[in-house]
């Protein structure tokens, strides 16, 4: 085999036909002529039959499509139009939407749902894209391009030329090619290596352009032999798991994650090109890309990797603090941990099982100073051995983040910081970053004498770089002899050069990311956001392990009592994604409206009084799915934007000495989209307008939050809202009493979940029906199961046992319901001595006494049982529940209020 007989096949897939008449040029000179010249090329497709695309994120709202295109620009290609509309039946769309990963990059809940369901779409183009090819194939090709068809390629392909080595390799063959000896070139086909840089097995080889990998790898074209151009191709099912506890990663982490799981060999091109819309229009995000052969020109058009390092002690040490970071920061980008001081004797198997980096002190000579010159620390530290790592393998597309052990942060909030961070592309990233003007008393300003004539500073056991202003300090070092204190070093050359600064402690939204971060004293609870110093391992782990809220606006809110509180932020939120509110009409912005864009709404928010809105303008000028307007006091709105799914009141009443409070917007509600939210519902003037509008005929709902909520519903023009505040149980018995539909409700908001199997356990089982409940309506997953206790004591005992057992068959739940007969305090007793039962339980409900003694030792025996994360829910005896407020005193540090109302919900930290 030579470069002059290579059997190549070309797959395109996706909606071929959206913009092939803009890209089919650039496609025929760019990727079929070059594989021309080295033998015949064969063209094989698969497309979608749409006859209009809608892609609110492109900006393509209802451009018409013509499936002839194919034959007019791709006469020779062979390929099938499949019916998008049959497979969309097909899917679960709203199992995927559940945990829609496409949020964070999507300005709303409608934009989310449409690009994931044209991700998912694309996907399984690809797969048959592939099978079509397989099934029509009458040889085996040596060399496979897959690519969409709506991109515009800006250079000619060149074909690797080590993976043409490889086939000659393969087939024994060495033609007279201008390669004069293949085993010279055997040495750099070794370093095209698998992600993970493990070495799979030969035949899977796969070549990606090098740039829009957005933490990961660019999944839009791809060359390769065939079994690597499969594996890449099909991964539907992999992506389908992935979408079910997806956060913010991207398609292209995706594929990245893929390839590594398969082991797949991965070379990367020089190879640029565009996305092209439906309308002839470049993406924007790729409208400055120029050819890799414009060296300056590649390197801006490549995107910033996010990469890692942390700083650790020592490895045995500082281990599970560096372990902790790498979990939480994996998700994000490439993460190394550099070590201080290896272990003994085992540091061949430390580095290697660990994935740690040690330079030796001699291998970092000359990068030492970076903690200063003074006080108990060396010369040479974790710093200065990263600096050195970084000087031998920074790479032009990285952004590096430093991040000492002793930082802490959940997930969410170190994947908000590092949004927020990369959007804004800073060279110097960090907290109060200060001029020496500006902060004439900081204590080493002595550390910038002779190096910096207007030195700067900042805080950085945590901060990032972008790789422009690394090469300075490497630059710094070599013209200098070595470093000085890093957190003067990085600023000052910063400034010095007019570089751009981001200070994490001005920008609201990026402070919003942090907790507890000095210099001292140590942080001493566990809390949501980054925190430093945190010295305590276990608590450091904890913070770390923190689950994600969902809501990131969240921590934007102030939560106090002239707002809405944090239950009834999260009720909002949960309530609007439940029923599909995706645009809302409120009156009175505020927290509200964080929780209402967290839930993906778009929002109209009508406010009365100029000076509050006046605030708010600067509170939301970010959020462009948020519309602020000027209701004067005593008017109502006379037209809308948009037909609203839901109204939300709030703010005081618009007419001051009225009985019924707010009652003007009410009715205007009603009349407008037939419910309404009321908050403050507990108010008397509030309570006054409830109680008219039972008079009038309209299903009132009750929410106990604890400024309390209620949901008003006309009922023929809502009555998929009324039915579901409506509790209704269709399971006989006798003995137990139901939920109030208010409380009933409120949880089934809260709690409800079907995207995961969770453990219960119901602590006063009855006669079954709130038990079957729990499985019919909150946990509804097929897996998840209730483990119930009941004491069943003499006739009327054997009674109620005999109902919960044909409940429990009537309604199919007799596999998922396990009851446990006996006291509650020594079933729990027998639950925490036997195996499987301890810190298992992911929802835990104490039904059987609402106050006293035996509800107290009840709580304190099912929080062992109770996972870390998890909820437990209790009945109290009144607002002032001595129990309830025992339990919310005693483990103040320990858990999360998410209910105190009629009962009380709290999450075990």
């Amino acid at each position: 085999m030579t470069l002059e007989n290579l059997e190549t096949a070309v797959i395109l897939h996706g909606l071929i036909h959206r913009s092939l008449r803009h890209t089919v040029e650039s496609l025929r000179e760019c990727v079929f002529a070059p594989l021309a010249r080295l033998g015949p090329v064969d063209v094989f497709f698969h497309s979608w039959d749409v006859r209009e695309v809608h892609n609110p994120r492109g900006g393509e709202r209802g451009e018409a499509l013509d499936v002839a295109e194919v034959s007019r620009c791709l006469p020779e290609a062979r390929g099938l139009f499949e019916s998008q509309e049959v497979f969309d039946a097909s899917v679960d769309w709203e199992r995927l939407f559940g945990n829609n990963p496409m949020r964070h990059c999507c300005g709303n809940e409608e934009e989310a749902r449409a690009t994931l369901m044209n991700f998912h779409r694309a996907l399984e183009s690809q797969e048959r894209a592939w099978r079509f090819f397989e099934e029509k194939k009458t040889k085996r090709y040596d060399l496979v391009v897959a690519t969409r068809a709506d991109l515009r390629f800006l250079e000619e392909l060149a074909v690797p030329e080590k993976l043409v080595a490889a086939l000659c390799e393969r087939r024994g063959e060495r033609g007279n090619w201008h390669l004069n000896d293949i085993d010279a070139h055997r040495a750099p086909l070794q370093e095209s290596r698998s992600l993970d840089g493990h070495r799979p097995p030969l035949h899977a080889m796969l070549w990606l352009p090098k740039f829009h990998s957005w933490g990961g790898v660019n999944d839009r074209f791809a060359v390769g032999n065939e079994e690597g151009i499969r594996i890449w191709s099909n991964r539907v099912a992999f992506a389908e798991e992935w979408l079910q506890w997806a956060k913010s990663e991207s398609a292209e982490w995706l594929l990245m994650k893929w390839l590594e799981k398969k082991r797949v060999r991965v070379g990367f091109l020089d190879f640029t090109f565009q996305r092209v819309r439906a309308n002839g229009e470049v993406a924007e995000r790729d409208r400055d890309l120029k050819t890799s052969g414009n060296e300056e020109g590649m390197r801006a058009s490549l995107p910033l990797q996010e990469r890692f390092l942390i700083l650790a002690r020592e490895a045995r040490e500082a281990g599970a603090q560096a372990e902790c970071l790498r979990r939480v920061l994996e998700p994000l980008g490439k993460v190394e941990v550099v070590v201080d001081r290896p272990v003994g004797d085992s540091l061949a198997t430390t580095l290697t099982e660990r994935r740690y980096i040690h330079l030796m002190d001699e291998e970092a000579e000359g990068f030492g100073g970076l903690m200063g010159r003074v006080g108990d620390f060396p010369r040479i530290t974790a710093w200065s051995r990263a600096m050195a790592h970084l000087a031998a393998t920074l790479q032009d597309d990285e952004a590096v983040w430093f991040v000492e052990d002793d930082v802490a942060g959940d997930a969410e909030s170190f994947a908000r910081l590092v949004e927020l961070t990369r959007a804004g592309n800073p060279d110097l990233a960090a907290l109060d970053i200060r001029s020496r003007e500006a902060d004439q008393h900081w204590h080493f300003w002595h550390r910038a004498e002779g190096c910096f004539e207007q030195p700067a500073r900042a805080f950085q056991p945590l901060c990032r770089l972008s790789g422009r202003l690394i090469r300075e300090v490497l630059r710094f070092r070599e013209e200098r002899g070595g470093f000085t204190f890093h957190e003067v070093l990085f600023a000052s050359i910063a400034r010095r050069d007019g570089m751009k600064l981001l200070d994490w402690r001005e920008d609201p939204e990026c402070r919003a990311c942090f907790s507890t971060f000095v210099f001292r004293p140590e942080v001493s609870r566990v809390g949501r956001g980054i925190a430093h110093p945190v010295k305590n391992a276990a608590l450091h782990e904890a913070i770390c392990a923190m689950q994600p809220t969902g809501f990131p606006r969240m921590r934007r809110a102030k939560l106090d009592g002239w707002s809405i509180l944090a239950d009834d932020y999260v009720f909002l939120a949960k309530f609007c994604r439940m029923f599909g509110s995706r645009k809302v009409v409120e009156f009175g912005p505020g927290d509200s409206t964080l929780a209402l864009l967290d839930a993906g709404c778009e929002v109209v928010s009508y406010e009365h009084d100029i000076g509050w809105l006046r605030d708010s303008v600067a509170r939301f000028e970010n959020e462009p799915a948020v519309e602020l307007v000027h209701c004067p006091e005593g008017t109502l709105p006379d037209s809308h934007r948009f037909a609203p799914d839901l109204v939300f009141v709030d703010g005081p009443p618009y007419r001051e000495g009225q009985a019924m409070s707010r009652i003007g917007p009410c009715e205007w509600a009603l009349e407008t989209c037939g419910c309404f939210l009321l908050h403050d519902a507990k108010r008397q003037g509030e309570l006054a307008t409830l109680e008219e509008m039972e008079r009038r005929g309209f299903h009132v709902a009750r929410i106990p939050t604890r400024k309390g909520m209620a949901l008003v519903v006309d009922r023929d023009r809502r009555p998929e809202l009324h039915a579901a505040t409506s509790m209704g149980n269709p399971h006989s018995g006798n003995g137990s009493q139901e939920w109030e539909p208010g409380e009933w409700f409120i949880r089934r908001v809260m709690f409800h979940e079907k995207q995961r199997a969770l453990k219960v356990l119901q602590v006063g089982a009855g006669d079954g029906r709130r038990t079957i409940l729990l499985l019919d309506q909150i946990f509804v997953h097929p897996a998840s199961e209730v483990h119930a206790i009941g004491c069943y004591d003499g006739p009327a005992g054997e009674r109620l046992r005999e109902a919960f057992e044909e409940n429990a068959r009537i309604s199919g739940g007799e596999g998922r319901v396990h009851l446990y007969e006996g006291e509650s305090r020594e079933v729990l007793a027998w639950m925490i001595a036997g195996e499987g039962y301890w810190e298992s339980f992911d929802f835990i409900v104490l039904d059987g006494r609402p106050g006293g003694p035996e509800l107290l030792a009840d709580i304190c025996q099912a929080w062992s049982l109770l996972k870390p994360g998890g909820v437990l829910d209790l009945a109290k005896s009144g607002p002032d529940c001595p129990v309830a407020q025992a339990l919310l005193r005693v483990f103040s540090g320990r858990l999360d209020t998410v209910i105190d109302s009629d009962r009380l919900a709290v999450v075990k930290r």
